[in-house]
């Protein structure tokens, strides 16, 4: 994963979303892309970007914070093995340590699985503010038949069943 070094006060590389809250707090989320070889990172950070997009109209309306998203560089995995989350969670928290950062996504496409081995879409750590998520199962069709593009923007399946996202 990326290991640039970014302090604080220095202006994040690209501000895939942001908008204001009426108080005085601002929260700074760092968008992470981890790729496997021979995917296409800008595709990648172009749905990170959109998921961001998405969210912060809604977290700044309940918090009343400004919030704002940052792209970093994408960082190429090893492979296309699957991950335990907790293999992100040395390298985003550092990254979140070094700053300007609040919180940090990771956005990756290998699988994901949980401690139970379990594949999941995606976990977070509300204690080391870092949440991993995988496009590995948007790559998947219909009844498990591979898509070689991701969607061009992401899936609200919940949203669709008139739940919210």
């Amino acid at each position: 994963m990326n290991d640039s070094r970014q302090r604080r006060d220095e202006p994040p590389d690209l501000v895939a979303a942001e908008r204001e809250g009426s108080l005085d707090l601002q929260i700074d989320v760092g968008l992470l892309v981890a790729h496997a070889p021979g995917t296409d990172p800008d595709q990648l950070r172009r749905v990170a970007a959109r998921a961001a997009e998405d969210a912060v109209d809604e977290l700044a309306s309940a918090t009343d914070a400004t919030w704002r998203f940052s792209l970093e560089d994408a960082a190429r995995l090893a492979d296309h093995d699957r991950r335990r989350p907790s293999e992100f969670l040395d390298r985003a928290t550092h990254r979140m340590v070094e700053g300007p950062y609040d919180a940090v996504v990771v956005v990756t496409d290998v699988p994901l699985v949980s401690s139970k081995e379990r594949f999941v879409p995606g976990l977070a750590s509300p204690l080391a503010r870092v949440a991993v998520v995988s496009t590995h199962q948007l790559r998947s069709g219909f009844r498990g038949q591979s898509n070689e593009r991701l969607p061009a923007t992401p899936r609200r399946a919940a949203r669709s069943r008139g739940r919210r996202a």
